[in-house]
């Protein structure tokens, strides 16, 4: 298994990336746990996973999704995942390269 993977689907122009971006902004936090969840039906890419931060809202905590593992690294995690392994990550970065629009994230499995 990978030691560590950058999130992917952040760059990209639509709403649903811009409220990511957002979500990034305001509540990632290096060392904070990030949930891994396949997304079996995910047209794209039958590897998918989702990377998942938890947010509180108001009264309540939910689940927001902040990119995805890329695709070479997602491989070998939907086996373990797949097995019914829990694989654990954390952030592990969090930056905002000059001239780029979005932020960048790099998670550590434990």
């Amino acid at each position: 298994m990978p030691e560590a993977a950058i999130v992917a689907g952040i760059h990209y122009d639509s709403v649903e990336e811009a409220r990511r971006r957002d979500v990034i902004r305001r509540f990632c936090k290096v060392g904070q746990r990030v949930f891994l969840r396949r997304e079996l039906d995910n047209p794209d890419d039958p590897n998918a996973i989702a990377v998942r931060v938890k947010v509180r809202r108001l009264f309540w905590l939910e689940y927001q999704r902040i990119g995805y593992i890329d695709a070479g690294t997602a491989i070998p995690l939907c086996e373990r995942l797949e097995r019914g392994e829990k694989v654990r990550a954390t952030i592990k970065s969090v930056s905002e390269p000059e001239g780029d629009k979005a932020p960048r994230i790099t998670i550590q499995f434990e």
